[in-house]
């Protein structure tokens, strides 16, 4: 954590927020106990917010392609405890309330939990990450398209992801599910030059997905 962060790959990097994100847990957990944890709560509070509040566009693309989607896990709970323990709301910001888009659109029909590759995806475009993301997710922002793909994902898969504790306490049992077919068949992503046509929802579908944008975006270069 020591230096500081000069280029927007390492800003926009899943090394980054994941470490500063255990940082401000930390801060959080030894409020009471260390003089210096609220400069460990403040300082990841500055980091994150260079990351996902200055860097990142508000179309909810994830660069680094689907599968490191997981990473974000700690991000989440990280905001998750600092609204609990300060009352600080970062969840607002429409990155965050637009990032199931990209995994609902990107589902490949033939395969139950595989996702469209781009960026360093590879095989771990499999599935979206933890089920708890989606959950988190679907609870935060009354999605109810993001619930059913959460709900969807738990059937076809190896439901051992419903075990995980964030399950217990981002699940919405009382948010009613809604059909896909609600949904325009395609959605793009400007900030990525990023776009997800399909020709349904069902299984038998044609998925065409194109990314053409820079890596990390056009704001993160734009920006400087």
């Amino acid at each position: 954590t020591s230096g500081h962060a000069t280029r927007n790959s390492e800003v926009l990097g899943n090394h980054y927020y994941t470490t500063w994100s255990a940082v401000g847990i930390a801060g959080l957990a030894f409020k009471n106990e260390a003089s210096c944890a609220a400069t460990w709560s403040q300082e990841a509070r500055n980091k994150l917010g260079q990351t996902f509040h200055s860097k990142h566009a508000t179309d909810g693309f994830p660069h680094e392609g689907i599968g490191y989607a997981r990473k974000y896990e700690h991000v989440f709970l990280y905001y998750d405890a600092l609204r609990r323990v300060e009352g600080i709301d970062n969840f607002n910001h429409a990155w965050f309330r637009n990032f199931s888009l990209i995994r609902i659109y990107g589902n490949v029909p033939t395969e139950k939990t595989e996702s469209v590759h781009y960026g360093d995806s590879g095989q771990v475009a499999r599935g979206f990450g933890p089920l708890y993301l989606l959950y988190k997710l679907a609870n935060e922002y009354h999605d109810g398209y993001t619930q059913t793909f959460a709900n969807k994902i738990l059937v076809e898969r190896d439901p051992r992801d419903a075990g995980h504790f964030s399950t217990f306490l981002w699940y919405d049992p009382s948010l009613d599910e809604r059909p896909f077919s609600e949904l325009p068949l395609s959605h793009y992503w400007p900030n990525d030059e990023a776009v997800i046509l399909r020709a349904g929802w069902n299984n038998d579908d044609l998925v065409f997905f194109l990314k053409t944008g820079p890596q990390g975006g056009h704001k993160q270069i734009n920006d400087g």
